[in-house]
């Protein structure tokens, strides 16, 4: 069998990596926020590195936070007991959107959340989207990475093709992590 290529592909791959398009991150359409007509493979890439150097520089100040309450407060060294959210005057927020699945959202023995009972500490800070606790970012991020390494380990099928299932599915707080 001979294979050949059809030179509209060939010269229509290399114009699609390189196209250089305008990113509209506010909306939430997905072919609008990232018009495949016009953002070039290389542009998308760039822009998703951008945007995880960004996830992590906020993670990053909102860790400060963290250290801070933890620092000011008398019981902290004990790990036991609780530290009222307003107590902090660090601006620390509490998340109130966690990880979907029970195994991430109570992973290292955190608690997961019961009956709109807020008590974890946001490390991402978005304001439609939910202030998001570090499991729920990281389960997130997570399906993200996995879908990554199914494409570059050759673990995708044709019937599976190159699908993240649910990469959005942070749960907001009901009190029931499946």
């Amino acid at each position: 069998m001979t294979i050949t290529y059809n030179i509209k592909n060939l010269t229509a791959t290399l114009e699609n990596l390189n196209m250089t398009g305008t990113f509209a991150p506010a909306n939430t359409t997905l072919d609008t926020s990232i018009p495949p007509a016009s953002i070039g493979l290389y542009q998308l890439i760039n822009k998703l590195i951008s945007e995880l150097v960004s996830i992590k520089n906020t993670v990053t100040v909102e860790e400060k936070r963290i250290m801070a309450v933890l620092a000011a407060d008398a019981h902290a060294n004990a790990f036991t007991g609780a530290i009222a959210a307003t107590a902090s005057g660090a601006g620390l927020k509490v998340a109130n959107r966690e990880a979907a699945t029970a195994g991430t959202a109570g992973r290292n023995e955190m608690t997961i959340t019961v009956d709109d009972e807020f008590n974890k500490p946001a490390v991402f800070i978005a304001s439609t989207a939910g202030d998001i606790s570090e499991d729920g970012l990281f389960e997130f991020l997570q399906k993200i990475l996995h879908a990554i390494f199914k494409i570059t380990n050759n673990s995708v099928t044709a019937d599976t093709g190159c699908v993240v299932a649910d990469p959005i599915d942070v749960a907001i707080y009901s009190g029931n992590a499946a």
